[in-house]
């Protein structure tokens, strides 16, 4: 088919997951080597055979190069031995590279192996053979958990990176920041995953306090595996040094203690992954990060790890504010009473602002039936939502259990014509005859919702009959869509 992926992996010594009479429909090339295969020729056994028997892929735009597993110890003495060797090897090997795939114009290359201890000889021979498959395209990516050596070979000889993706600790993370800020004028994504907890300033301004510009940067992705070092203060007051970023995606602590992470980019930013404790709530608050008229082409919001409070919906409305910039201020502290619970109201109708937002995360909230309900009339074009096992809350107007689905049928339907998927966490709580209840109620007022991930099982489809059976024909759709909500 049409944007295939093809993969040639050093064991086993085959191609795998494609029909051999499209392969010239293939985009996309992967080649998984150990790179002492490469040194030693074998890697160019296999490509020789491969081209021998007519492996090519003509229409292959994107290559991917996987190297694993640094050379052993006696086989970096061999490296050092044999130097020229090895060299012919590495350009046979790209020149077959070449051949299998002439067309090829984005490269990417992936080292899953550290390289802190690896002797001259092997950082010099695995930087040739980096730097001579990089000549083979005008896009190139470099994905990287290697010690600073590789990177300090790199800042010589990488000068238009579009992708990078770092491991940085305290021993490399100098060296990487430099290699980005070199390259601030092509990168298009960016990822950091830091093991220790180091100070990012670095990637915005240089040791002369110059600042760096990512004119083209889409995507930024930091992850943080340990306690991040937080750069207090302003940095570079009024600068905007994301400018065109589409996807903003922050794990654990926010590294910057302002907003300059989202300044100059609210026209443009379409995907944001954020986790709220009070450092985000304060940066987004004071600097009114996101108001009820910006971020026009926000899509997905994801936050994670935020403080609930005894209610969930005040957390709710705690979040629509200082995520969504909806009315910031102090934080709401009344109770939510059922649909009268103005503070939810308001802040609900001031959402519609944000016309575009189309998937919407909260991993650690469980929401009541009537709250789903407040959020899908709010955001009109909201099509996923991902939430806790729901439960059903307090029944408004009094309405009785037997009442309940022609009450929210005649209330409600239709709304939420765009509503399709509703993720309810790994399982269906402890509760699960109340969540499939929810579930089935909601499918009432929204006429395309089909899908509810987990699917039902076989133990959860013995609660459906509780609302079925309680309706009328009127509700015969509605009856052939719910007994069927699975996955895609």
């Amino acid at each position: 088919m049409d944007g295939e992926e093809v993969t040639l992996t050093s064991w086993p010594r085959c191609f795998q997951g494609f029909d051999r009479p499209t392969q010239h429909l293939a985009k996309k090339l992967v080649l998984d080597f150990d790179v002492w295969g490469v040194y030693i020729g074998k890697a160019l056994e296999m490509l020789n055979n491969a081209l021998r028997d007519e492996y090519t892929f003509p229409a292959t735009r994107l290559l991917e190069i996987r190297f694993s597993r640094a050379p052993m110890q006696r086989q970096q003495e061999d490296v050092a031995a044999d130097l020229q060797r090895v060299q012919a090897n590495i350009n046979a090997f790209v020149q077959r590279v070449k051949l299998m795939a002439p067309m090829v114009n984005e490269i990417k290359v992936a080292s899953r192996f550290y390289t802190s201890d690896l002797p001259p000889a092997t950082i010099q021979c695995f930087s040739s053979l980096v730097t001579q498959l990089y000549q083979l395209a005008n896009r190139i990516s470099f994905s990287s958990y290697t010690g600073s050596a590789v990177i300090d070979l790199q800042l010589g000889m990488i000068g238009e990176l579009v992708h990078m993706e770092y491991e940085v600790c305290h021993d490399n993370h100098r060296q990487i920041l430099e290699l980005a800020r070199r390259s601030a004028l092509t990168l298009q994504l960016l990822t950091i995953i830091s093991k220790t907890g180091v100070d990012l300033s670095g990637l915005i301004r240089d040791a002369e306090d110059a600042f760096t510009e990512y004119s083209r940067l889409r995507t930024l992705k930091l992850t943080w595996r340990a306690h991040v070092t937080v750069s207090h203060g302003l940095i570079f007051k009024g600068a905007l040094p994301f400018p065109k970023l589409r996807h903003l995606q922050v794990t654990q602590d926010t590294p910057f203690g302002d907003d300059i992470l989202f300044r100059g980019n609210s026209a443009t930013l379409e995907f944001l992954s954020v986790n709220v404790d009070s450092t985000v709530v304060d940066i987004l608050g004071r600097y009114r990060v996101f108001t009820p008229t910006s971020h026009p082409k926000l899509q997905y919001v994801k936050v994670g790890h935020f403080s609930s409070t005894a209610d969930p919906v005040i957390s709710v409305v705690n979040y629509m504010q200082f995520v969504l910039g909806i009315a910031p201020g102090a934080p709401v502290r009344e109770i939510h009473d059922g649909l009268t619970g103005t503070d939810l109201q308001t802040a609900l109708s001031l959402l519609r602002g944000h016309v575009a937002l189309q998937v919407l995360v909260l991993p650690n909230l469980c929401l009541s039936l009537w709250d789903v309900i407040a959020l899908i009339k709010a955001l009109t074009l909201l099509s996923d939502l991902h939430t806790l096992p729901p439960i059903l809350g307090e029944i408004p107007d009094g309405k009785s259990q037997d009442e309940l689905s022609s009450y929210v049928y005649s209330t409600y339907a239709p709304m939420g014509e765009r509503f399709r998927c509703w993720r309810v966490g790994y399982s269906w709580g402890q509760n699960p005859e109340e969540a499939v209840k929810c579930v089935q109620l909601l499918a009432l007022a929204c006429p395309n919702f089909s899908h509810v991930v987990p699917p039902f099982s076989d133990a959860v489809r013995t609660t459906l009959p509780l609302v079925a059976t309680n309706a009328s024909s009127d509700f015969d759709d509605y009856t052939t869509r719910v007994q069927h909500l699975v996955t895609e």
